[in-house]
């Protein structure tokens, strides 16, 4: 859950609105050699980040754009035999995004920066 404060003249606003997000990723993969039982990879690719359950605060009638990204990922695969595997990896989406409200009967708008950056960790069975 993200969370918006107000800052330099409107830092006294406190919260300014609430939102929850998540991507949708495509990523091409390049699998290196593997290291024994570990197994290295880069990916690219592409995101959409998702807004959803978005809630004012001092801004009324908050709304916040969804946005394609590019995607950028590093992650390691180990074997840990018997057809079975774990899997971590971290995935980088930088995006910038358009928000609009109204502030009392002022309608405002800005543009946002995020950088999230997303940890996965995984095991799976291979058959």
């Amino acid at each position: 859950r993200a969370k918006f404060q107000g800052e330099k003249s409107i830092s006294s606003l406190g919260r300014v609105s609430e939102v929850d997000y998540g991507p949708a990723i495509l990523s091409l993969q390049y699998h290196y050699d593997s290291f024994e039982r570990l197994y290295p990879y880069v990916g690219v690719g592409v995101g959409r980040v998702l807004f959803f359950d978005k809630t004012d605060g001092a801004l009324s009638s908050f709304d916040i754009k969804d946005k394609w990204a590019p995607a950028f990922q590093v992650g390691l695969r180990y074997d840990l035999g018997n057809s079975w595997m774990l899997n971590s990896d971290v995935r980088y989406i930088p995006f910038k995004t358009d928000v609009t409200g109204t502030l009392g009967p002022v309608p405002v708008s800005t543009k946002i920066e995020v950088d999230p950056f997303i940890l996965s960790l995984g095991a799976s069975y291979v058959f």
